[in-house]
């Protein structure tokens, strides 16, 4: 990054790679650095409140995108190319930002991991010509939770967090409901310290999905979920519980 002759923008979700990467932009980089976040409704709300924390401790100049993914039909049909679809239109908004504010480069907290998944997203940034720091030296999610934790990030020791999108089936359509439905979810399940769970819906039906632990707290776990699931009047979905 030393090499970068002009300004750079971070794509950043408040997770453990943007934030590690945007903090090492700031330090390297010897033009201004911007955080780009794309805010909308696959964002997880836990996302939502790191970004507010770690805004508070990384110097960089911080940019909200206007991006709304349902308003794609290539994302809202939610099949296999959908990571692709949503990568490519949102980048593409990251870019125009950049295009407006004069900045250089933009970059991506794609790592080492991250190219062993499959991940058609990747296809999208390598095409829009986004730069991925982390992965060209070859750092991976355990090297970036070490450094991040010496550099006293907040975000080291941050859960990996998929966008709310993953949670539904692929082929059934995209509804701003069930994305707001499946983040209230697991927000409150995080509050309640059932931490990693993922609430997914398919077949009609939901799968809640928690770490290991026994049938009595399984089965409360379940009863308690019921009820927030019948208080916010979604109807009689058919619920079950799998350990991680």
């Amino acid at each position: 990054m030393h090499g970068l002759q002009g300004s750079v923008a971070v794509a950043w979700s408040g997770g453990i790679d943007s934030s590690f990467l945007l903090h090492a932009s700031v330090t390297c980089c010897r033009y201004p650095v911007y955080a780009l976040t794309a805010d909308s409704l696959f964002v997880h709300p836990d996302d939502r409140n790191a970004i507010s924390v770690m805004a508070d401790v990384i110097a960089a100049r911080f940019v909200t995108v206007d991006w709304d993914p349902l308003f794609y039909p290539e994302i809202v049909r939610n099949d296999a190319l959908r990571c692709y679809y949503c990568k490519y239109y949102m980048y593409k908004k990251m870019l125009g930002v950049c295009d407006r504010l004069g900045i250089s480069y933009l970059m991506d907290g794609t790592q080492k991991d991250d190219l062993a998944a499959h991940r058609p997203g990747l296809a999208a940034i390598e095409e829009l010509g986004i730069i991925t720091p982390l992965s060209r030296f070859g750092l991976d999610k355990r090297d970036i939770r070490h450094l991040s934790l010496l550099k006293s990030l907040e975000s080291w020791g941050l859960r990996s967090q998929s966008c709310l999108a993953t949670r539904i089936e692929t082929g059934k359509p995209l509804e701003a409901q069930t994305l707001l439905f499946v983040g209230k979810i697991e927000s409150m399940l995080s509050d309640w310290g059932v931490e990693g769970s993922r609430f997914r819906i398919c077949c009609g039906k939901a799968v809640l999905t928690v770490p290991e632990t026994g049938n009595v707290e399984r089965e409360a776990l379940l009863n308690k979920v019921k009820t927030v699931v019948a208080g916010l009047g979604i109807g009689s979905m058919e619920i079950t519980v799998e350990c991680l």
